[in-house]
């Protein structure tokens, strides 16, 4: 934790031979004043108000060790995942199945997934510093931070194209895109991710930007004139990605809570369906929810600690938002494995031509299953494993 304002401060006395005068010191910080007869110099020493610790606590330690032990199990959740497609994949290929298709949501699910893995492997770097009990600033913590940074910038791209690209299919009724556009839109966000990440490193100093922020490596505090700006350049869009999170699945739950009572007007079978909607519409709620479970505490705290230097948040608070940040990747595998089985499941086929289950016209004659109805499938899948376009 910072120091208090009386522990930076290293207080030498100079006595000369001909003094026997009381020590009346005096605090400086640049130009350090002397009296006549003792030199008595006062020197700030402290590396800013979020200095670390010289060791951290025990219970400090325990965090920090739980904070690692949920990014492990967040990368095994994710490389798991990762295993389950590649196989379905070959199995696919071998097959030949003709059903088996791609859309663009697979290609962000994996964008995300990708962010995760960065995001887990920085919060694993920590390990350093749990042995040391302390940060030491240098290669090892600016690629932490560097590391951390990737995973945290696109993670909050990815789930925004995610969420703009479902709200199109089952708001706006958007066609799928082809391939190409895919393809832009995910490489548009990993190079503006990377660009910023390397702008900043050759721009500024990288001993300078990236380094310690107490408890692991991450963006350095700014200097005191400098607050507001950093914290709204930094911080605030991942402010602006969360509403827009909110918003957009908020909009997407209404949507498929009105379209479950338009069936009665059109002779659907209720019933199940109905409850069926109601429940995905539920679940849509989920998404934003856990972004700003796992994201936002751990802005809060920095937030807490730009503005006020002098009581910065406690140890275990900060310690706290990390681990929930660790532990996004498992959340985010297990959320999509039980919202959006067609993503996870992909071998399946699609019932009909593929028009969306929940916004099609009264052309369906049965009444599918929840894992059915989820928002893999609301738009016609573009690329079948064997390499067709579908949208063509």
């Amino acid at each position: 934790m910072p120091s208090s304002p009386a522990d930076r401060w290293v207080h030498i006395n100079v006595a000369t031979p001909f003094t026997h005068s009381p020590l009346r010191p005096s605090r400086c910080n640049a130009s350090p004043r002397t009296n006549p007869h003792i030199n008595s110099i006062e020197i700030d020493i402290s590396t800013g108000p979020l200095s670390a610790p010289a060791s951290y606590s025990f219970a400090v330690r325990v965090g920090l060790t739980l904070k690692v032990q949920m990014a492990c199990i967040s990368t095994a959740s994710i490389l798991g995942l990762f295993t389950y497609f590649l196989i379905q994949i070959i199995r696919a290929r071998l097959s030949k199945r003709p059903h088996t298709t791609l859309s663009h949501f697979h290609a962000y699910l994996v964008s995300i997934l990708c962010a995760e893995l960065f995001e887990a492997t920085s919060s694993i770097m920590i390990i350093q510093w749990i042995q040391t009990g302390h940060i030491t600033e240098g290669p090892y913590c600016t690629a932490e931070g560097i590391i951390r940074v990737i995973g945290s910038a696109g993670l909050a791209l990815g789930n925004l194209a995610m969420a703009v690209s479902t709200w199109g299919c089952v708001v706006r009724e958007w066609s799928p895109p082809s391939l190409k556009i895919t393809a832009f839109v995910t490489a548009s966000i990993w190079i503006f991710v990377l660009s910023v990440v390397m702008i900043n490193y050759f721009v500024h100093a990288p001993s300078s930007f990236y380094g310690s922020t107490v408890y692991w490596c991450f963006i350095r505090p700014p200097d005191a004139t400098q607050t507001s700006i950093f914290a709204a350049l930094v911080y605030v869009w991942y402010w602006i990605v969360a509403g827009c999170l909110l918003l957009v699945y908020t909009s997407i739950a209404i949507k498929i809570m009105r379209d479950s009572t338009n069936f009665r007007t059109v002779g659907y079978q209720v019933g199940r369906r109905q409850r069926s909607m109601r429940k995905v519409a539920f679940q849509m709620i989920w998404y934003p929810v856990f972004y700003l479970i796992c994201v936002l505490p751990t802005n809060v705290m920095r937030l807490w600690q730009f503005s006020h230097p002098d009581h910065p948040p406690s140890g275990t608070g900060i310690v706290i938002s990390g681990v929930f940040l660790s532990s996004s990747g498992f959340l985010n595998v297990m959320l999509y494995c039980t919202t959006r089985p067609s993503l996870i499941h992909f071998h399946r086929e699609i019932a009909d031509s593929g028009s969306p289950p929940l916004l099609s016209q009264p052309s369906f004659s049965f009444v599918p299953e929840l894992s059915d109805i989820d928002m893999a499938s609301t738009c016609t899948p573009s690329t079948t494993l064997d390499g067709h376009n579908n949208s063509a």
